[in-house]
Parts: structure tokens; C-alpha cells; sequence
């Protein structure tokens, strides 16, 4: 049926590496759109001068590789010639998955040792970006770059591109898809490969460039990272001192205000902390209520006053069954110190502080 196709176009949930190469190799004429994401249009044998059964084979060593994708989805318009009309025809995984036989798909690997370096050095630290190995491809006009890595946070995504050490000929025509770049993309390019044709592009500002020799240092690629998140967050908190909030929850977590809003964590934190509402006082990621913070202070002067002590452990216990998870910080707010017997929490006491609290 393919061999009749005017056109087939596709998209899938990953593998584009592998799919890219196999339409160079398979010489399909192809362009990409965007539609709900990204779509790769292909050229049918049915659109060619001269039908080749060639070009034919080509779309059909395509599919295995297409629908090896956990998620992807087909169309196509194939010329039926008993009628000479084009009929639409589509595959998708959720229908017809079960109906094809699916190739495995490759384990990813590293093009360079730089790359694996960079990646495993960047996992190793906490930084709240997700780093993504080989995302969806960035269209570059009617082509596309398949970066090596995306990098996601608060709904911030910039592609990573590391430049090492191409032929020129791929440089150039790596260059000449850049310019027709529109998304943030962070180059790292071994300073070996620095030229004029490169340094041009600097001027563009979808392009960062940070030059590395032997090894990608993790440091100026940090700081780019917070200059952007910081960016977003100060916009962020802007908005949320435009908003009239009011809670009634006893205790609210930083984190799913955020999700509430539509926000990052850090800009509700950093909102919250300096300005919470009236009744309520910021902890390290939540905000408590007055009168709760006064129940729970009710609960640990009775649990005392049996006994004339405290176990830190027993106190936590309250305080985490009212709800909150922050039992050092609010055990001081209401005017008590922990008391340590060595390093043992099981042995550690909670005590009235004379500094914070009278009776």
C-alpha cells in the first residue's frame, strides 16, 4: 500500500536519532512541522516523477523503526488506483499496536567520553534540572538538530548541543541549520573548533556559547542555568503579588501552592516566606496556622506535664500527626530546645527554652 503513498508523514514518542538516519540513508525527501508535536512529513513514491520501487522499500524499512516506539502514530495518503482517488490512511499505537511486529530499540549510548563525563558529573549534583539524553529534535527550517541533551526545570527547557571535533564539512552544515534555530540552545564547543563562520552565530540570541578544552566544566554551565531559572522566577513571584491568596488549610506545603498557581516551588517559597498571610507563619517549605501551631503547643505542654519530660521522638510524633513534617523548626517557634544525650536521637529530650518561653 505504501508504494501508492503520495505522502506519509508520522511522529513518535522517541528514537529520532535512529529514525533521521535511516531517512538520510534511505534518501526519503522529508520536512518537519509542528502539531501538537513534532510531525515528519515524507515525501510518497506516489509524489515522484518516476516511481521507484526503491524509494517504496525505503518508506517500508521506515515503519519497524517508527512503530518501535512505545507511542507513534501514522498517516498516510495513498493513491487507490482502481478509483484514482487519494484515501487517507493512519496507524496508531493505542489501535494497532498488537497488529505489528516490533523491533527493540537500541540502547542509547554516548557519541564521545566528553559527552558521558558531562552527563554523569551533571547527575551526580542536585540541581533540580532534569537532564534528558537525546530529546525530540528542534526544527532547524524544514530540518531538524537532534540534540544531544535537554535541560527541564519549572517548566524551562534549554537544548544542549557539545561541538567536538567534527570534519569541517559537518561543521558548516551543522552551522547552517543553526541559524535557523528559534529555540534556547546552549552550545559547548571544544575551543579547537572555534572560526569565524562559528563565532558568527554568537550574535544570535536563541545561541549561548560556553568554550571548554579537554573536559565541559559543570560551573559556567550552572551559572547560565540559575541566570535563566532566576529570570523565570522573579517574573513568577511578580505574579504571585498581584494575586489576593488566602488559605483556610491549617498547613500548606510550598510545593503544591506552587502546582496550585502554576508555579515554580522556589518562587512560592521565596513569596511565602517574606510575605505570608495574615494567621500564618512560614516554616522551611510550608506555612502553618497560628491556631494550629497552638494546638500542637497544647499537646507537647500536656504530654510534659505527665511526666515531667519529653522524648524528642514522642514530640516529633505529635507534631507529625497534626500534619506537619517540620518538628525542629516548629518546636522552636513555640519556645523549646532539643536536649542531646550524645548523638542518639532516641535519647535526645525536648525542654522549655527560658530565652523563647514563660509560662
Amino acid at each position: 500500500m505504501l508504494f501508492d503513498a503520495t505522502e506519509l508523514s508520522f511522529t513518535a514518542s522517541g528514537n529520532w536519532q535512529d529514525l533521521f538516519h535511516a531517512i538520510k540513508k534511505f534518501g526519503l525527501i522529508y520536512e518537519v512541522y509542528k502539531d501538537n508535536g513534532l510531525w515528519v512529513k515524507i515525501d510518497g513514491p506516489g509524489s515522484l516523477f518516476k516511481l521507484t520501487r526503491r524509494y517504496g522499500v525505503g518508506i517500508a524499512k521506515l515503519l519497524p523503526i517508527i512503530v518501535a516506539n512505545p507511542e507513534w502514530t501514522v498517516r498516510a495518503k495513498v493513491l487507490w488506483r482502481f478509483t484514482n482517488e487519494i484515501c487517507d490512511f493512519k496507524l496508531e499505537n493505542q489501535k494497532h499496536s498488537s497488529l505489528l511486529k516490533k523491533q527493540r530499540l537500541p540502547t542509547l549510548t554516548y557519541d564521545s567520553y566528553i559527552e558521558e563525563d558531562f552527563a554523569s558529573k551533571f547527575q551526580a549534583l542536585t540541581t533540580g534540572w532534569s537532564l534528558i539524553r537525546e530529546p525530540e529534535p528542534v526544527t532547524a527550517g524544514k530540518h531538524v538538530i537532534i540534540p544531544d541533551f535537554s535541560l527541564e526545570k519549572a517548566g524551562i527547557k534549554i537544548y544542549l548541543e557539545t561541538v567536538g571535533f567534527w570534519t569541517e564539512d559537518y561543521l558548516l552544515r551543522k552551522i547552517e541549520k543553526l541559524k535557523h534555530v528559534e529555540v534556547k540552545m546552549l552550545l559547548l564547543v571544544n575551543d579547537a573548533l572555534a572560526c569565524e563562520k562559528l563565532s558568527a552565530l554568537e550574535k544570535r540570541p536563541q545561541l549561548n556559547f560556553i568554550y571548554y578544552r579537554d573536559k565541559i566544566s559543570l560551573a559556567p554551565i550552572l551559572r547560565y542555568l540559575e541566570t535563566k531559572f532566576e529570570d523565570v522566577k522573579s517574573k513568577e513571584i511578580k505574579l504571585l503579588e498581584g494575586l489576593s491568596i488566602r488559605f483556610t488549610e491549617p498547613v500548606i506545603a510550598f510545593r503544591e501552592f506552587a502546582a496550585r498557581i502554576g508555579v515554580s516551588a522556589e518562587a512560592a517559597r521565596a513569596f511565602l516566606a517574606v510575605s505570608p498571610p495574615s494567621g500564618y507563619v512560614a516554616l522551611a517549605d510550608i506555612l502553618v496556622s497560628n491556631e494550629k501551631l497552638l494546638q500542637i503547643g497544647d499537646k507537647i505542654r500536656v504530654a510534659i506535664s505527665q511526666s515531667g519530660k519529653l522524648a524528642l521522638k514522642e514530640a516529633a510524633k505529635i507534631i507529625e500527626e497534626e500534619g506537619v513534617d517540620d518538628s525542629a523548626n516548629v518546636l522552636t517557634m513555640l519556645g523549646y530546645r532539643i536536649r542531646w544525650h550524645g548523638i542518639n536521637s532516641e535519647q535526645a529530650e525536648v525542654s522549655v527554652d527560658p530565652k523563647n518561653y514563660s509560662e
